[in-house]
């Protein structure tokens, strides 16, 4: 059963008992009686429009449960409310971070809650998660764009230090693969000698 919150239109209902933290043109975040805090737009807006300005108010170079990445070596605080931004496998929002944006990946009517794909921005993060999303294409355990395949990673979109980064570890990857094959190529042609050592024979042609 859903009920409105406390300080809120009726746009917003809920499975819990919510309360209104912050409210702007754009965005109104809310607490739950767990504790737990969401975002949501209060006003419709279009695929692409951009939402709002993500702030910077300050920098350093390891994650926390707060942070957004920027940098390979970088993660910026975004302030309390973005910060309330859950994680969603199908986001209704996306961080820009290049551009420091805060932009809509579909048409989203007043009400709709702002969610975003943390390992477009997140390669490692301080805390992962069971995602609880429910959406069809859930990927379930949430640690970081480093633990996620690259054909999925590819349905999504990525800020460019997190495609910097698959792009290193798939070429990691294929040199690691591409010495395996070395090796197993180079055993599978040689004989042991029983000391753990493969030893090459040339036959005389008879």
């Amino acid at each position: 059963m859903s009920r409105n919150t406390n300080g809120s239109s009726s746009l917003y209902s809920f499975s819990i008992p919510m309360t209104a933290l912050h409210q702007s043109a754009n965005v109104i975040t809310f607490i739950s009686t767990d504790g737990n805090k969401s975002l949501f737009t209060n006003r419709p807006f279009k695929a692409g429009q951009v939402i709002d300005v993500l702030p910077c108010l300050s920098e350093q170079d390891y994650p926390t449960r707060y942070t957004v990445q920027t940098g390979p070596n970088q993660h910026i605080d975004i302030g309390e409310v973005w910060a309330c931004g859950n994680h969603s496998c199908a986001p209704t929002m996306l961080f820009d971070m290049r551009r420091m944006l805060v932009t809509a990946t579909r048409d989203l009517k007043a009400g709709e809650e702002l969610t975003f794909f943390y390992p477009s921005t997140e390669w490692d993060m301080a805390e992962p998660f069971v995602c609880h999303c429910h959406s069809p294409e859930c990927l379930q355990h949430i640690a970081g764009a480093r633990y996620i395949p690259t054909s999925v990673l590819e349905g999504y979109f990525l800020n460019d230090h997190i495609a910097a980064l698959v792009t290193e570890r798939d070429a990691q990857n294929d040199t690691a693969e591409a010495h395996e094959e070395q090796h197993t190529n180079g055993v599978s042609n040689g004989i042991s000698n029983g000391n753990g050592h493969v030893e090459h024979h040339q036959t005389n042609g008879k």
